[in-house]
């Protein structure tokens, strides 16, 4: 029993660290964002619907269904073919979100999902958002 006890917690070790060096390089990953030229992505820019929801803020798909649906992702801040998040796409999304008549605004639990979303990424970027966005994120639902 001993032995057992012994594989499990070394089991556990490898998993911590395997956890540890999967957020080091998710950090890594993240913490670069792009001065690029920024400009409306749409869905059809990208390879497939996958990598369209994969670069969107928001993503209302159902999560273990396998499918993507084009239709059920907004807010691209990831350019076609990668790269890093693109600053201008995240001052559009604040804008976006603070503006009352963007299409994302007809639903307040998703506009506050979004915001919040937005106010972390913008944190771990080092961004300051605007008061709006505060606001937004702290709706009732």
């Amino acid at each position: 029993m001993t032995h057992d006890r012994s594989l499990q917690i070394k089991a556990l070790s490898l998993q911590v660290e395997l956890l540890k060096a999967t957020l080091m390089l998710q950090t890594e990953t993240i913490s670069a964002l792009s001065d690029d030229p920024w400009k409306q992505w749409n869905p059809s820019d990208y390879g497939s619907a996958e990598e369209y929801c994969r670069s969107c803020l928001l993503d209302k798909n159902v999560f273990d269904s396998g499918v993507k649906y084009t239709t059920l992702c907004s807010i691209p801040l990831v350019p076609p073919k990668g790269g890093a998040t693109n600053r201008k796409a995240v001052e559009m999304a604040e804008k976006t979100l603070i503006d009352p008549k963007s299409d994302i605004s007809q639903t307040t639990l998703l506009r506050k999902e979004a915001a919040q979303k937005l106010l972390h990424l913008m944190e771990i970027y080092g961004l300051a958002p605007r008061p709006e966005l505060v606001e937004v994120s702290r709706l009732e639902d």
